[in-house]
């Protein structure tokens, strides 16, 4: 009953195509030969360009393997910047094609009930303050962007909601400055909020959007969106509470079973310490299986309590005797708990929890950012503390923190440079794990080797992870530090880039080529 039509490209590996009618041939259904010179016509205008575009292609693939580094990652930036325009320009089409859509092509008959069954009504996909659009309009846009019509519905709504709901946003789209899905996301992630409210996370969240890496800039935006409407907030937090349970699959796989938990973040969090702990005792005691084995093994340890506290009691035990020249960090900024050394013990106490709660916070019952864990609820925070022992840390004024000749941090200062730069200090780096080491920014020079008195200092100090320390000592990046919580990072190539509190900016080549 169906021919299939195969494009003369995949002719060989296919059946043949069917050619298309000619003229006066005998078919059955008359045929006109305006109609067939037009078809012909638009498939050789569809092969000569095909063909330019091959050439083009081909033209500049010559021309980018002719492109030094320096011109390479040049190049690189300047298309980043046509992409995002692009995408940009994209965006605007959508907004501006609903706008053409703002009726439907057959309104609802008066009086005639049965006629509206099936029949295309306006819609609002976006949030409040968004315009309505034709229901249908959706499945035109995504044939033309090649998607699904509900892609299509999806890109509509986030146009809608940036241009009517997140402007300065948009703003930022429209200049290349932020890519597109990381806006697109937020429009996504403030759909709920009266428009109001959206505009107040717009304020707090467009300024850093280009600037931020996203896994940083989400937890911002999570903060925006609770301190922007605390009802919903609360309303959420509650639904979500009630979602918390334990489920254990009833289907085993050669005796290995599935677990799943929803339960409130640092009662998981303590589990998984406890755990990764056990893990290691299991490691200690010449347990060589891999550690999400080990991990697996010791959930069934902590089902007995005594069983737990003698695996790790004996794990302490075969600790060897530290070097008595060795020294002990045990007052460092870290406590001397970090890092991988053999001779750490296991310990299965309480999982401690850095909560940042503001003055402003308190005031007015609002939020607190928890580390690991991002920001909660104020309320959610008494909860969690109520049944837990709480100490309470005082105000660090930075600015009295002396400097010391040693090359240890101590732990005041440590604690003073996590609360000021909360980030790794790399270019555009998304980390904001307490895990990590201390880095002199100048490296350090012993004092008997001819360094000067004060090297460890709040102004030459950056609390960074393993993969960024080895690309400043042997990556050939180099870093200078005006003040204190702001630095200079120069690539290898010559490309600049100022790392503050408010993200990453890329200066381009201050010293030149």
């Amino acid at each position: 009953m169906f021919e299939t039509i195969v494009h003369p490209e995949w002719a060989n590996s296919l059946a043949d195509p069917v050619p298309p009618p000619v003229a006066g041939e005998e078919t059955g259904v008359p045929v006109d030969s305006d109609d067939v010179g037009m078809c012909l016509d638009a498939l050789e205008r569809l092969d000569a360009l095909r063909a330019v575009d091959d050439v083009e292609r081909r033209h500049e693939a010559a021309e980018v393997d002719e492109l030094d580094a320096d011109g390479v990652l040049a190049a690189v930036a300047a298309t980043q910047r046509q992409v995002n325009l692009a995408q940009a320009a994209q965006l605007r089409l959508a907004a501006h094609w609903a706008d053409r859509n703002d009726t439907v092509a057959h309104p609802y008959l008066a009086g005639r009930p049965e006629g509206r069954r099936g029949r295309e009504t306006l819609v609002q996909p976006g949030g409040d303050g968004t315009p309505e659009f034709a229901e249908f309009a959706a499945a035109e846009l995504g044939a033309a962007l090649r998607v699904s019509t509900v892609s299509a519905g999806l890109l509509l709504a986030d146009a809608l909601d940036l241009r009517h709901r997140l402007p300065l946003l948009w703003e930022q789209t429209q200049s290349g400055e932020v890519k597109i899905w990381v806006a697109r996301r937020v429009a996504t992630r403030t759909r709920r909020l009266c428009q109001a409210a959206a505009a107040r996370v717009d304020v707090k969240v467009a300024p850093l959007a280009a600037t931020v890496p996203y896994g940083r800039l989400e937890k911002i935006l999570d903060a925006a969106v609770l301190a922007a409407d605390p009802e919903r907030a609360a309303t959420d937090t509650a639904a979500a509470e009630a979602e918390r349970g334990v489920w254990v699959g009833s289907d085993t796989n050669h005796g290995v079973a599935t677990m799943f938990a929803k339960a409130d973040a640092p009662d998981l969090a303590a589990i998984d310490r406890s755990l990764n702990t056990l893990a290691r005792a299991m490691t200690m005691l010449g347990d060589t299986d891999g550690h999400d084995i080990r991990r697996a093994k010791a959930l069934g340890v902590l089902a007995d309590p005594g069983a737990a506290l003698e695996l790790t009691r004996l794990a302490n035990e075969s600790i060897p005797p530290r070097p008595s020249k060795q020294p002990d960090n045990a007052d460092s900024a870290d406590g001397g708990q970090q890092g991988t050394d053999p001779r750490r013990p296991c310990d299965l106490g309480p999982a401690t929890l850095y909560v940042h709660i503001s003055r402003e916070s308190l005031a007015d019952d609002g939020n607190a950012r928890v580390e690991d864990l991002g920001p909660v609820l104020l309320e959610q925070v008494r909860r969690w503390l109520g049944h837990r022992t709480v100490r309470i840390r005082p105000v660090i004024d930075m600015d009295a923190i002396p400097a010391v000749d040693c090359y240890e941090v101590p732990a005041r200062m440590g604690e003073a440079v996590r609360l000021r730069t909360p980030a790794d200090f790399f270019p555009f780096s998304s980390s904001l794990s307490r895990r990590g080491d201390f880095e002199h920014t100048v490296p350090f020079i012993p004092p008997d080797q001819g360094g000067p008195p004060g090297q460890t200092a709040m102004d030459n100090l950056a609390h960074t992870n393993r993969r960024p320390h080895r690309i400043k000592t042997h990556g050939r990046w180099t870093v200078t530090q005006p003040r204190s919580g702001v630095w200079i990072w120069r690539s290898p190539h010559g490309s600049d880039y100022l790392v503050d509190t408010t993200g990453t900016t890329a200066l381009g080549k201050l010293g030149g080529n």
